[in-house]
């Protein structure tokens, strides 16, 4: 046999009998499955079994998930977290009302993090998470995108006989006129209608939402403007909280009551971008905002001193 046989025959022996194993190792070796995280879901009446010491003080817990040497307990409005074997909570923070708790891995600065979500469903997107070893909410609560505004002229009410879910943009003073016909306005209002008209700069956005007991109407939270849209945020302004529980004559209350509350601001008049509002449900005080979106008008390149979503709906 020849030198160059020999060779020939020497580098197909290595190539035969090399690595080749790693590479059919690797194709075929199931790849990592994803964690599987737990998932407790509440319903029902539930009974509890024992009393963790926390900063909020003691807090009955029953059924809960168990992850990294972590116990999590959801028991509204309080979500508890405690090292296992532990009498005393690691942590606890007032969350509110929801049915569905489980754990997620959430992208960090510093690479994934474990957080605990909070669901409204089992088959809900998770709405808020906080850090597993901290407590500290990550994930949730993002503002919206555009320039955001605070200070706004507004005004609200608790009956309007306009449809619920009903949004309106008055973008003349006419309308404004017929629209204020439908709210329920006593006096005179915040609301200037001399803004309104011509090229005005300024229009007016209402909304009705659904009825409910305890409300005064919908108070203006934020507005949001990027290139596509005008987002505005309202939440529901509840007589204890404007302290005028007091002015009630309880004694003449046989049942709870529910009206349709309102909510107008002035806001920037735009005829290339949607008008869109967002409510909070949060069902407790301390409990996370939930910004739920309500009502979205129609984009509109009519005039700025009238257009089609200046008027009224009918009911």
């Amino acid at each position: 046999m020849s030198k160059a046989s020999m060779s020939a025959t020497l580098v197909l022996t290595i190539l035969a009998c090399g690595p080749t194993w790693s590479v059919q190792q690797a194709l075929s070796a199931p790849s990592k499955p994803p964690p599987q995280f737990p998932v407790q879901v509440y319903e029902g009446n539930r009974v509890f079994s024992e009393w963790i010491a926390s900063d909020a003080g003691r807090v009955p817990v029953d059924e809960g998930i168990e992850w990294a040497g972590q116990e999590i307990y959801l028991t509204p409005p309080h979500l508890v977290v405690r090292d296992k074997g532990e009498t005393r909570a690691r942590w606890v923070q007032p969350v509110g009302s929801w049915r569905v708790l489980s754990i997620a891995e959430v992208p960090g600065e510093d690479g994934p993090r474990i957080a605990v979500t909070l669901r409204t469903a089992p088959d809900a997107d998770p709405v808020v998470f906080y850090d597993l070893q901290t407590g500290e909410q990550i994930g949730s609560a993002k503002a919206p995108s555009g320039a955001v505004t605070k200070d706004a002229v507004w005004d609200l009410g608790h009956a309007t006989t306009l449809a619920e879910g009903t949004g309106v943009v008055a973008r003349s003073a006419d309308a404004w006129t017929r629209l204020r016909s439908r709210l329920s306005i006593s006096g005179e209002s915040p609301l200037p209608p001399d803004l309104l008209g011509g090229d005005a700069a300024y229009t007016i956005l209402a909304y009705a939402d659904t009825a409910r007991p305890n409300t005064k109407g919908l108070r203006f939270e934020a507005l949001y403007e990027d290139d596509q849209r005008i987002l505005v945020r309202f939440r529901h302004q509840s007589f204890q909280s404007l302290e005028i529980a007091d002015t009630i004559d309880w004694t003449k209350v046989t049942e709870p009551r529910s009206v349709r509350p309102w909510g107008a601001v002035v806001v920037p008049s735009r005829t290339d971008k949607r008008y869109v509002v967002e409510i909070d449900r949060r069902t407790y005080t301390r409990a996370p905002p939930r910004w739920e979106e309500v009502w979205r008008s129609e984009a509109s390149n009519a005039p700025a001193s009238e257009s089609s979503s200046s008027r009224l709906p009918s009911e």
